[in-house]
């Protein structure tokens, strides 16, 4: 869905919101090692060598978060107190704890609280993209196909400029 979109709007991003999502991305990897007691280095990875694996996709993430918001901004979305109940009774389920243990859990830690929200929002947005674009879900063998027609095409388009 958001390959489309980026492809279509080019733009530039901070270096730094790169350099945080690939921290991110880092972190992320650190912790999955540590819950199954290896390292990076174990598994045959340092931390430059992730930044620079990584960097296109941390750029890709960087620029999605950057359209949802806009679309959060520019459709003025807000959670309602009834998509927040049911996003947190479901979040209560999935961990199999109770909702007032989730709740409680919100409440001593509001910057979590803030990322959930505007998680929460973005899929909403993400939701609305789908609901008005024109979304047509193909699969894998199809979009090989098609990219095996894109470069027979572009080969020959260089051939008759030669």
């Amino acid at each position: 869905m958001f390959t489309h979109l980026l492809d279509k709007y080019q733009f530039d991003v901070p270096q730094s919101m790169i350099d945080a999502e690939l921290e991110g991305i880092i972190a992320e990897t650190e912790q999955m090692c540590a819950q199954n007691n290896i390292t990076l280095e174990t598994m045959g990875f340092t931390k430059d060598g992730l930044k620079t694996k990584y960097r296109d996709l941390a750029e890709k993430q960087v620029r999605r978060h950057l359209i949802l918001d806009k679309i959060i901004e520019q459709e003025q979305m807000e959670l309602t107190k009834e998509e927040m109940e049911a996003g947190l009774e479901k979040m209560a389920r999935d961990m199999k704890v109770s909702l007032d243990a989730v709740k409680n859990y919100f409440k001593m830690d509001s910057r979590q609280l803030d990322y959930y929200i505007h998680t929460q929002l973005e899929k909403k947005a993400a939701d609305l993209i789908i609901a008005k674009g024109n979304v047509t879900e193909v699969s894998p063998e199809d979009v090989k196909d098609q990219d095996d027609t894109q470069e027979i095409s572009q080969e020959s388009k260089g051939e008759e400029q030669e």
